[in-house]
């Protein structure tokens, strides 16, 4: 016979011969080893088959009797193929039988085969009893893990005959979430405590660092929940996704410092009242710890309202503006009048209502109009939203009725009963359109989106919804319709470089998709813009001793691994720092301590010896700042006489208006003010006297320090 042909007749001889043992029977004298197969590296989710394999020996008397029965001459496949059957018909019959050849006796017994798992998280294993099981790699895992499998093989009796083990490593992909917290003045917070939650189980828990920074190496692309606690401050609560696999994004997290701590008695009645005119009243032995007990002696509670209306201050807002309302089961778009935390605790432990007890409260309304522009009124009745600290959800628990507030900014505060003591807030679902964003970059990495409305309400976009890869279209994003919204994005590139986008700002009409690109900058050298814009390379600054100052923030315009920031020329006023935000990033913030007039040369240098500057002109005065007005107010009226206090619009951050005046708009019909429409220049109260105004113009504020001016629409929302 050809050698060739030989050789590949008995290849096919011991491929049969091995895979019908494998599965029916064979003489266990016969096998020799048992192999599980090779380890793997697999993802999450993934589809993985084992393969073991049987490796056995034949002796020398079947070798001559298959010779014998084979025969010459391509007489190998009939036989073959009768001898398959005859094995095959007494594998059926399940029992150990005899062959004779001879004085030659050979017993065959029927193998089993059976795969064991011996560590790892468990697995559902389908065809355990073949050499070619499967089984899905689990999904939820936090850290990469070896799960391994053994593969058994015993005779009839179950006696084992040989085993072999394989390992299978279930690769976690991670990426990392990093940021820095600070106070809403700018002071970078140490020590915060960073719980990591996903489906409301702790993850990993990490601690900020001396500069305000923490990072948390995490599964990609998925849903978190970070907790924020530090002594002193209000609890945070910021829902982030995680980025794709080795990527990364950088979160600014502020944080707002609680109201003074106040003490009562637990065995009597109690009003308890924070900054704003927020309070909280609450009946005698109403409280529990955590074990259910009835609390007596002292309480301490702190009541910490949040200033939705300005920016400083919506930035420590907790959790996302989105909320599940009563008898829903999807949260929706929500914006914001006003939030409190009241936090109950004895001898540092949180305390609760117990039982059926409940408590009044009042949270200050620091928006006065609707998202259509029409006036909050006194008997208006608005949602209550508790926010779900495990998922930074707000949840609707009834309602509450405004009512007239003398400590609240705008006169206006929410009146309502809770069952519970956490973070509540004064919401309305949103009017909303959809925006799908894209970042274009020359790279591959990670968008951070963000997003800011000049309409006078309280909103920002979800932490969550807002980390996109490089190029790949995000899911469309709520956003507040009828009012500008501007787009840009922080992006770290795979590379190791960073660079943020330009704005975009759009006006998109309510239930509308619209689309947003976003392009990232060019290569270096570096190049770096301010918040505010400087012109020309600088930047004039007016301070006011005591108050915090404007944080002037730093970013390249180009891409950039590296960026060190540095005071070449001057120095800033007392209670002033330049302090790293990141890699490519930095800003000036603090409270001003010290009057005059400072000129300070601010230097960045990137990782090629590349620099740019800018010059920041500081002047610091004693006196109290200009008024600081939100921009375009409107105001809708529906009755007459019609009265407006228009302080309510002067901001935190703004010195008292000792003057008020309307004036007409250069931009449109050079039209005074009618005379139905009064403003009392000292009070700041604004009067219409008759239907059917419309007047749109320029309000203007003034005191020692300067004035403001910002455009301002007085319309009868009943006049048609």
């Amino acid at each position: 016979m050809d050698i060739k042909k030989l050789g590949m007749l008995q290849f096919l001889f011991v491929l049969f011969f091995s895979f019908t043992t494998s599965l029916a029977f064979a003489s266990d004298d016969d096998i020799t080893a048992v192999s599980a197969g090779v380890d793997q590296v697999v993802g999450l989710g993934d589809t993985v088959s084992l393969t073991g394999v049987i490796t056995f020996e034949e002796d020398d008397a079947k070798k001559k009797h298959r010779h014998k029965k084979h025969g010459k001459h391509g007489k190998y496949n009939k036989h073959h193929e009768h001898d398959k059957h005859e094995k095959h018909e007494k594998h059926k019959k399940h029992k150990k039988h005899r062959k004779h050849d001879g004085d030659d006796d050979d017993d065959e017994d029927e193998i089993v085969i059976s795969w064991v798992q011996t560590a790892g998280t468990a697995v559902i294993l389908t065809g355990a009893n073949t050499l070619t099981p499967t089984f899905t790699a689990p999904t939820q895992l936090t850290a990469d893990e070896v799960l391994t499998f053994t593969l058994n093989v015993s005779d009839d009796d179950g006696e084992l005959i040989a085993s072999d083990t394989v390992s299978i490593t279930v690769e976690v992909p991670v990426s990392t979430i990093t940021g820095r917290i600070t106070a809403v003045d700018g002071t970078e917070l140490a020590g915060v405590t960073v719980n990591v939650l996903a489906s409301g189980a702790s993850q990993t828990t990490v601690t900020s660092a001396a500069n305000g920074h923490f990072s948390a190496v995490l599964v990609a692309n998925a849903d978190y929940v970070l907790q924020f606690s530090a002594a002193g401050y209000a609890d945070q609560v910021v829902p982030a996704r995680s980025p794709k696999q080795d990527g990364s994004i950088f979160l600014d997290i502020s944080m707002i410092a609680r109201g003074a701590v106040q003490t009562f008695d637990a065995a009597t009645d109690a009003v308890i009242t924070g900054n704003d005119g927020a309070s909280v009243s609450v009946a005698a032995n109403s409280f529990v710890d955590a074990n259910g007990a009835v609390v007596t002696g002292n309480i301490d509670v702190t009541v910490t309202p949040v200033d939705v209306s300005s920016p400083a201050t919506l930035a420590a807002f907790p959790g996302e503006f989105s909320g599940v309302l009563e008898g829903a089961v999807d949260d929706t778009a929500i914006i914001s009048f006003g939030t409190v935390e009241f936090e109950f605790s004895q001898n540092g432990q949180p305390l609760q209502l117990g039982g059926n007890q409940t408590a009044g409260v009042l949270l200050p309304i620091y928006i006065d109009t609707y998202q259509d522009g029409s006036p909050i009124a006194i008997g208006d009745t608005i949602p209550l939203w508790s926010l779900n600290e495990d998922t930074g959800i707000w949840v609707q628990e009834g309602t509450g009725t405004v009512v007239a507030s003398t400590d609240s900014p705008t006169g206006l505060a929410m009146d309502a009963t809770v069952s519970h003591f956490s973070w509540w807030n004064c919401d309305v679902s949103a009017n909303t359109a959809q925006a799908i964003v894209t970042v274009f970059g020359q790279d591959t990495g990670t968008a951070l989106i963000k997003a800011r409305t000049t309409a006078n309400i309280g909103w920002r976009p979800t932490t969550v919804e807002t980390v996109s890869a490089v190029a790949v279209p995000t899911a469309p994003l709520y956003i507040p319709s009828n009012g500008e919204v501007c787009f840009w994005a922080e992006i770290a590139f795979d590379n190791g470089s960073n660079g943020t986008t330009s704005e975009t700002c759009v006006n998109a009409a309510p239930s509308s998709l619209i689309n947003i690109d976003l392009v990232s900058p060019v290569s270096g050298p570096v190049n770096i813009i301010t918040t505010p814009a400087a012109t020309g390379g600088m930047l004039d600054v007016t301070g006011y001793f005591g108050f915090p100052t404007t944080r002037i923030q730093f970013q390249p315009s180009t891409f950039e691994t590296f960026v060190n920031y540095s005071i070449i020329s001057g120095n800033l006023p007392a209670g002033l720092f330049l302090v790293p935000v990141n890699a490519t990033r930095a800003e000036i913030s603090g409270v001003v301590a010290q009057p005059g007039v400072f000129n300070v040369v601010v230097q960045a240098m990137d990782a090629d010896g590349n620099t740019d500057t800018v010059t920041i002109n500081y002047t610091v005065v004693t006196s109290v700042p200009p008024p600081v007005l939100e921009q375009n107010i409107e105001i809708f009226y529906n009755n007459i006489p019609f009265s407006f206090d228009l302080n309510i619009y002067n901001t935190n951050t703004g010195g008292p208006v000792s003057n008020w005046a309307l004036s007409y708009n250069p931009v449109f019909e050079q039209i005074p003010p009618p005379p139905e429409l009064v403003l009392d220049p000292v009070t700041g109260i604004l009067t219409a006297t008759d239907y059917c105004i419309f007047w749109d113009g320029i309000l203007v504020a003034s005191n020692a320090s300067g004035s403001t001016e910002v455009p301002i629409l007085v319309e009868d929302g009943g006049c048609h």
